[in-house]
């Protein structure tokens, strides 16, 4: 015997899974050019700062997360 295969027929849930599904596939690639950009960041950006008396914090978010 076969039974009936259950579809989904809420828009909201299918829009949800294929964003999610979209997310998922392009999240590892984009994360390869991060990281490569993260790894580009002289080290002197990062002492210029900390001289300049900038904290952990405002380091983050003014130099690490723009570049």
């Amino acid at each position: 015997m076969l039974t009936k295969l259950k579809t989904t027929s809420d828009n909201h849930e299918t829009k949800f899974v294929i964003i999610f599904a979209l997310i998922w596939r392009w999240t590892g690639y984009n994360m390869v050019f991060y990281l490569a950009g993260l790894q580009n960041i002289d080290y002197q950006v990062y002492e210029a700062a900390k001289i300049d008396g900038a904290s952990a914090w405002k380091t983050f978010w003014r130099i690490t997360v723009p570049l």
